[in-house]
């Protein structure tokens, strides 16, 4: 198990309230009353609730504190069921929470993935390897904050920068149409989120073949290209055929290699076959 919040549950839920909540189910979850009542006569407003996604995902958690979601744990917003009205029952969709009966989504996107929310005392819990490296790459905010402000992102200058400013598939050198875009994804290694070795310069139509798995790149950075192209559609098929084994710049990256290990993540893991 990597979700650094399952991992680490038996600690952390002494003094936080966590729910396990499905990816798949738009993160469907519930909240007792009870025990949002039990943590407040205990902590006061000083505790999280803490929604854990995808076990295999190290980053995949909300760590929401408790006074940030009062707004929407209402008595009038607790949902009937064969108890009565004892729990409140909700999803989360594009960082967005919605209260079943509360008009209003809550906005948590600042929390997402982020564990230096985590109360002082929880600080030595370990996610991904202890190095000087992972400690400077661990400390960041949210993943949807990074994506809306990537521009000024030390993450996308660092990536940008490593190619020239240029797309390192093709060339192109517009900053509008430049994505740092990550190797390995954000919610699935946090100390890896910042290292400009886990990042690539690529136009936007390139990020997004990268990120869905149509491509990837081999440890020599020759791409290669899906071998389930044959369904897609013809105009697609070309811009795969072009680039198949196309090697990236050989002049880049100027300054940050790129890690073997985050290729070979994403060709076992998003890549597809």
């Amino acid at each position: 198990m990597k979700n650094f919040i399952l991992r680490n549950r038996e600690i952390l839920s002494q003094s936080n309230y966590i729910r396990k909540a499905d990816p798949k189910r738009d993160y469907w979850l519930d909240f007792s009353r009870n025990r949002v009542r039990q943590f407040y006569k205990e902590f006061g407003d000083k505790f999280n609730i803490i929604v854990a996604g995808d076990p295999e995902l190290e980053g995949d958690f909300f760590v929401i504190p408790y006074p940030a979601l009062k707004s929407v744990l209402k008595d009038e917003f607790l949902s009937n069921d064969k108890n009565g009205k004892t729990r409140w029952i909700g999803k989360i969709r594009n960082f967005q929470l919605k209260i079943h009966i509360c008009q209003d989504p809550l906005d948590i996107s600042l929390f997402y993935g982020n564990p230096e929310i985590i109360n002082t005392e929880f600080k030595h819990l370990e996610y991904g390897e202890e190095s000087e490296k992972s400690n400077e790459f661990a400390i960041q905010n949210r993943m949807a904050e990074v994506s809306a402000r990537q521009k000024q992102s030390v993450f996308r200058r660092k990536v940008l920068s490593n190619f020239e400013n240029r797309c390192c598939i093709t060339g192109i050198a517009e900053d509008s149409l430049l994505v740092a875009s990550h190797i390995v994804p954000w919610a699935a290694k946090i100390d890896s989120r910042l290292d400009p070795g886990n990042g690539l310069c690529l136009s936007a139509l390139y990020d997004r073949l990268f990120d869905r798995g149509f491509i990837t790149l081999e440890d020599d950075l020759k791409v290669t290209t899906t071998s389930k192209k044959g369904g897609f559609s013809l105009p697609l098929q070309k811009v795969l055929n072009d680039l198949e084994r196309l090697e990236i710049k050989a002049e880049s990256p100027k300054k940050h290699k790129l890690e073997n290990s985050y290729l070979e993540y994403h060709r076992d893991v998003i890549f597809i076959r």
